[in-house]
């Protein structure tokens, strides 16, 4: 009885995940990013969040934050980006209906993961783990840049060639 709900259930979900790319036989071009739904950002904000909390509650002093750092630039650096598709979502241009919708299905576990997230930094008042956690921000920006540094380059390479 319990497989064939297995069965069935599995099968009801690949049939959703197969409706949900509309049946498509090929990917979409990637000169065209497929545009983030706001609930999709909504859901890996909260998941980051989560992630980032699990990784400070685990810091103790010095030595437990210099173990998690490498973690902790790469969340930072996750965050970021989704903090990043979210502006470009716009939030505040979204239809009455829709924020409505996102707020009255995620309001509670955003709060619960930002309520989280602060009690975990609160809790970090070691000056010595602060340095740490200070590095890890600019580490993680320094990245960034470095990403954005290198798009404007191949955009300057790709403006020559099509002068050429």
């Amino acid at each position: 009885m319990l497989r064939n709900w297995t069965v069935g259930l599995f099968t009801l979900v690949l049939a959703f995940l197969l409706a949900g790319t509309g049946f498509r036989a090929e990917p979409p071009a990637k000169d065209k990013p497929e545009k983030d739904a706001p609930a999709l950002v909504m859901k890996e904000m909260i998941k980051v969040m989560g992630e980032l909390a699990d990784v400070l509650e685990t810091i103790k002093d010095k030595d437990s934050a210099l173990k998690v750092k490498t973690r902790l630039v790469d969340l930072k650096k996750r965050y970021n980006a989704v903090g990043e598709r979210a502006r470009k979502i716009k939030f505040d241009n979204l239809p009455k209906e829709e924020k409505e919708a996102l707020e009255k299905k995620y309001k509670a576990d955003l709060e619960r993961a930002v309520t989280r997230l602060l009690g975990a930094m609160a809790k970090l008042d070691d000056p010595e783990v602060r340095k740490i956690l200070k590095a890890v921000d600019q580490e993680a920006k320094k990245d960034e840049k470095k990403g954005e540094d290198k798009k404007s380059d191949e955009k300057k390479e790709e403006e020559k060639k099509g002068r050429e």
